[in-house]
């Protein structure tokens, strides 16, 4: 791997890790709808929303500068790996965590391999 794009990687994978920590890292309480008794959380949609948007836009820069293939290795494994140290710091009685993991993994891979591809395809078309 070249050194321009290990630097690459390190950083996405930095900044995927960053993002899920601003944003869903710190969440661990859920709440009960008083209408309902459904029991949601731990994490609100906006929060979700936030990480989408930054890990998207992150990808599609990553994709502009050629370094797609950077963002589909690193990011994906970073926030897996966010997610399973969140997690692990977490009471789970259900043992669920790891198809957690395993939706995040994936949902990351594809989510990123799109937003990637589709900021080379705008660089592409300028």
């Amino acid at each position: 791997m070249r050194t321009h794009t290990l630097a690459w990687s390190v950083a996405l994978a930095l900044i995927s890790a960053a993002a899920y920590a601003a944003f869903l890292g710190w969440d661990d309480e859920y709440q009960t709808d008083p209408v309902t008794g459904q029991v949601l959380g731990p994490y609100a949609a906006w929060q979700v929303i936030g990480l989408a948007l930054v890990i998207a836009v992150t990808a599609a820069v990553a994709g502009w500068h050629g370094q797609g293939r950077a963002a589909v290795l690193a990011m994906p494994l970073a926030l897996t790996a966010a997610f399973i140290v969140s997690a692990l710091l977490l009471p789970d009685e259900t043992g669920l965590f790891l198809v957690g993991a395993l939706l995040m993994l994936v949902g990351s891979l594809i989510g990123v391999a799109v937003a990637a591809g589709l900021g080379r395809a705008a660089r592409r078309l300028r």
